[in-house]
């Protein structure tokens, strides 16, 4: 009896001791859960943190510069989604000589844009001819010209448009040209002028006449009615 008094004791001590371990293991457990809950949610605090940081660092300056056929070319801010036409109005709108045909004003404005409104053509596509800048045409692509005594005589130059041996005489060499003589070319204005200038100092000389293209600010429509006044040499 005594043994087993003893051995009764003994798995009585044995099982409490084991209960006080599984407490103080749950006791543990239960006590860690709130402290990672509280770095769960400072985790998760920070990164909201940090994308409203973000958002709020975000680009919200915006500038275009206007040039060409603007009452007051510049540099112009803008909001995130305006549109081109917004920007020229922001210039003062367009001049009487501009040419609206060739902008896309609902284009939406991007940052660091260029926006260049050309001139009105100085020719169409339909073989109209060419107007100088007075207003009156230009002998250089007409078969005649006036005469003194008001009717008309052969104009030696009109060799000009079907590119004869002389027909560079009255053309502007792009790699000579000062900014006085592009802006004698009904189309193009200081800017476009200015541009010109720019592309001839930063690549060199203009290797043929298509290079116009290459020019900021000129487009197809551009090159086509500006090709026939100039020359490379």
């Amino acid at each position: 009896m005594d043994i087993l008094k003893k051995f009764s004791k003994k798995k009585l001590t044995m099982a409490a001791v084991a209960g006080l371990v599984v407490i103080s293991f749950l006791a543990f457990r239960l006590l860690q859960a709130p402290e990672k809950e509280m770095e769960n949610e400072w985790a998760n605090t920070s990164q909201t943190k940090e994308v409203e940081e973000a958002d709020t660092t975000a680009q919200t300056e915006f500038f275009a510069d206007v040039k060409g056929e603007v009452m007051n070319p510049g540099v112009y801010p803008f909001e995130k989604g305006d549109r081109v036409g917004k920007l020229i109005e922001s210039a003062g709108g367009l001049t009487e000589n501009a040419d609206a045909n060739q902008v896309n004003l609902a284009a939406v404005a991007e940052d660091a844009m260029v926006i260049y409104v050309p001139a009105k053509a100085a020719s169409d596509s339909s073989g109209q001819a060419l107007t100088d800048g007075s207003g009156g045409t230009n002998s250089a692509n007409s078969d005649t010209i006036p005469a003194d005594n008001g009717g008309t005589v052969p104009n030696n130059n009109a060799s000009v448009a079907s590119g004869g041996s002389t027909a560079n005489e009255s053309k502007i060499n792009l790699n000579t040209a000062t900014k006085e003589e592009l802006e004698s070319v009904n189309g193009i204005g200081p800017s476009l002028a200015d541009a010109i200038l720019q592309y001839r100092t930063e690549n060199g000389r203009f290797g043929k006449i298509e290079d116009l293209n290459e020019v900021s600010g000129i487009g197809d429509k551009t090159y086509e009615k500006l090709k026939d006044y100039f020359y490379v040499a």
